[in-house]
């Protein structure tokens, strides 16, 4: 799951350095915007996941 999350973002950063270097800061605002909010699910999913095991 991870990976996959990487391998889309490599190829996100493969189209931003395509653009000018103006639009470059808002498109890796984006992407970094959406990397957070992937971590965050990731991680909250881990935390749930391990609370879940430690109440059994």
């Amino acid at each position: 799951m991870i990976s996959g999350g990487m391998n889309i973002a490599a190829m996100l950063a493969t189209v931003v350095l395509a653009y000018h270097f103006e639009q470059m800061n808002h498109i890796a605002i984006v992407i970094i915007a959406c990397f957070v909010v992937v971590l965050c699910v990731v991680g909250l999913k881990l935390y749930l996941k391990h609370k879940n095991k430690n109440k059994e």
